[in-house]
């Protein structure tokens, strides 16, 4: 299956928040425990995305003028299976999502520790990535990281940092990509995930 990587244009976005909003309710853990609805991660979702998006950072999978089956689907640009939104630190969004407060509050918690020296440099925020269910097995996330972290590094950023909430990003960044842990918060220890196992990791990797 031929899928290509190209940076999110502006025409991507309705797209994109839709796959993220299916992905994440599936799969990254506090959105599911607290039963976010897809509408409305969807809804929070695109200020991100739009956020990040003059940053020309982010990036998209996709499968040229088609679906996995081959079958056309009217998308003139082809289908999106996967996305990474991402971009400068400094542009990370504060937008307020009722639904997903403890999630935004464990974020806020996590950033406290990041190391000072990155502070004052260029460095590049991973913000969301998800990938298309009928997709998982062929690699996309980690090309999409590889991607941006090549065109981070030619735009001079110093610096990545992601938050890992779901096991499989985690092991991606930390065990393929060569993040290091700086930092980890059982979800545990939140009233509001009181019986979620597991814990979010604060990654940085030096570019």
């Amino acid at each position: 299956m031929e899928i290509q990587i190209r940076v999110l244009e502006s025409s991507d976005v309705n797209a994109v928040c839709q796959l993220i909003g299916d992905s994440f309710t599936k799969y990254e853990p506090m959105v599911n425990y607290l039963k976010v609805s897809r509408d409305d991660l969807a809804h929070w979702v695109v200020h991100a995305v739009k956020a990040f998006l003059p940053d020309q950072l982010s990036f998209v999978a996709v499968i040229p003028n088609g679906q996995p089956n081959g079958q056309p689907n009217g998308q003139p640009n082809g289908q999106i299976v996967g996305c990474l939104i991402s971009g400068e630190y400094q542009h990370t969004p504060d937008v307020p999502f009722e639904q997903g407060a403890p999630i935004l509050q464990l974020l806020t918690d996590l950033s406290r520790h990041l190391p000072s020296e990155i502070m004052g440099e260029k460095t590049l925020h991973t913000y969301m990535i998800a990938v298309s269910e009928s997709c998982l097995k062929f690699g996309i996330a980690n090309n999409l990281a590889i991607t941006a972290m090549a065109a981070a590094k030619e735009h001079q950023y110093r610096y990545i940092i992601g938050e890992l909430a779901a096991p499989a990003t985690q092991h991606m960044c930390l065990n393929k990509l060569g993040f290091t842990k700086v930092h980890e918060i059982k979800y545990s220890d939140y009233p509001a995930f009181q019986q979620l196992s597991g814990s979010c990791l604060l990654a940085i990797k030096k570019l």
